[in-house]
C-alpha cells in the first residue's frame, strides 16, 4: 500500500502527463506542487515507485511516466468518489434523451450521439441481438406464379419481408404444404433455431427441390451479418485529439473500425452494472494499447445487456468525462425504468 506521500506524488505526475504528455521529472513536481519536498527526495520517491510498478521510465528523457496499473488505479478512485456524489442529471438532458428516440435500442442510439458531442470522443454503443426471440408467424404467399413473398414475423413487432423468385413455380397444393411444415416445425422457436434447422427439416419432409428455402436461408444470414451490433459514432472527433498526430496510432484506430472484434471482446468482458473503466497498455500487442475504453451496461430484455461509452485517448480529462458518462448514466435509467418498469433506479 502506497505511503500519504507516495500517493500524492503519483498523483501528481499523472496529472501532469495528462496535462502534457510527457514523462515527468522531480523538478516539474517541485516547481509546480507544493510539496514541501526538494528535488532528490522527490527523485527518491519517483524511483520506489518505478520498482513498485506504478512508474515507468522512458529511454529518451530523464523524467517517468504513470504505468497502465497507476492510471487505472487512479480512474477507479475518481470513478468512486464521482458515483458517491448522487448528483441529479439535468431535466434538459433527459428531454434531449427523449427526442427523436424509439423505444429503447433508438435511446441508446441516440444517448451514443449526443455523449459524442459531450465529450468531443467517439463513443460506442452495443445493442446485442436477440436470438431468442420467438417466431409469431412464417409463411409464403405468391405475388405471381414465379414470385413469392416470405413473411417472418418475430417477438412483439419485428416483421421481417423478402421477395424470393422460382421460374418453375409452386403449385397451390404444394404452398399449402410448405406452409402447414412451416408453421408447425417453427412458430414458437428462435430465429437462430430456425437458420440452424430449416434446410435439414424441409428436405427430409418433402424430398424436394430447395430453391426457395435456400433463398430465405441466404436472406435471413446476411440479415443477421449485416445486424451491426456495435456502432461507433464521433470517430473524427477523436482523430482530432492531439496525441493522434502519431500516424501509428491513427492506423491501429483504422484497423479497429475495420474489425470490430477486439473491442467486442472487451465490452462483452466487462458488460456488468456500473461504469467500468479500461485503459490500455503499453505492455499488451493488442490495438487497444494506446487507448482508454470507458462504458457502462444496460439490461435491454432478458439476458441481453447493452453498452454505451466512449473511446478516448489515455490522456483526457478523466474527472469531467467520468462526470459527463455518469449524467447521462443516470438520465438512461430513469428514462429506462419508464420504459421496462423494472427494478428501482439506483439514484
Amino acid at each position: 500500500m502506497l505511503s500519504e506521500r507516495e500517493s500524492q506524488i503519483l498523483k501528481y505526475i499523472i496529472q501532469t502527463f495528462i496535462e502534457t504528455g510527457e514523462p515527468v521529472g522531480s523538478r516539474t513536481i517541485e516547481k509546480n506542487y507544493r510539496v514541501g519536498l526538494s528535488s532528490a527526495t522527490i527523485r527518491n520517491v519517483m524511483s520506489d515507485l518505478e520498482d513498485m510498478g506504478y512508474l515507468q521510465k522512458t529511454h529518451t528523457s530523464s523524467g517517468r511516466r504513470p504505468s497502465q496499473r497507476a492510471l487505472q488505479s487512479y480512474v477507479d478512485r475518481i470513478v468512486q468518489r464521482e458515483r458517491s456524489l448522487r448528483n441529479q442529471p439535468r431535466d434538459s438532458l433527459i428531454e434531449s434523451l427523449y427526442k427523436e428516440a424509439s423505444g429503447i435500442e433508438g435511446l441508446l442510439l441516440r444517448a451514443g450521439k449526443l455523449l459524442s458531442a459531450m465529450t468531443e470522443y467517439a463513443t460506442l454503443t452495443f445493442i446485442p441481438q436477440d436470438t431468442k426471440l420467438e417466431i409469431r408467424q412464417v409463411f409464403l404467399k405468391p405475388v405471381s406464379k414465379s414470385e413469392f413473398i416470405f413473411v417472418l414475423m418475430v417477438g412483439k413487432d419485428q416483421v421481417l419481408t423478402t421477395l424470393l423468385y422460382d421460374e418453375e413455380g409452386v403449385t397451390n397444393r404444394d404452398l399449402e404444404r410448405i406452409n402447414n411444415f412451416l408453421v408447425h416445425e417453427f412458430v414458437g422457436k428462435s430465429v437462430q433455431y430456425f437458420i440452424d434447422h430449416l434446410e435439414q427439416r424441409f428436405y427430409s419432409e418433402f424430398y424436394e427441390d430447395k430453391n426457395l428455402i435456400q433463398q430465405v436461408l441466404g436472406v435471413l444470414r446476411k440479415e443477421r451479418e449485416e445486424e451491426n451490433e456495435l456502432q461507433i459514432t464521433g470517430l473524427a472527433r477523436l482523430l482530432d485529439h492531439p496525441d493522434f498526430e502519431d500516424l501509428t496510432k491513427v492506423k491501429t484506430v483504422t484497423t479497429i473500425m475495420k474489425d470490430k472484434s477486439e473491442l467486442l471482446e472487451k465490452i462483452r468482458e466487462e458488460s456488468h452494472p456500473g461504469i467500468q473503466v479500461i485503459i490500455g497498455s503499453e505492455d499488451t500487442e493488442d490495438n487497444l494499447h494506446h487507448l482508454t475504453l470507458i462504458t457502462s451496461s444496460y439490461n435491454t430484455g432478458g439476458e441481453r445487456n447493452a453498452s454505451l461509452g466512449i473511446l478516448a485517448p489515455i490522456r483526457i480529462n478523466y474527472v469531467q468525462t467520468i462526470n459527463t458518462i455518469l449524467e447521462l448514466d443516470r438520465s438512461l435509467k430513469i428514462i429506462l425504468k419508464g420504459l421496462t418498469e423494472e427494478g428501482e433506479y439506483d439514484k
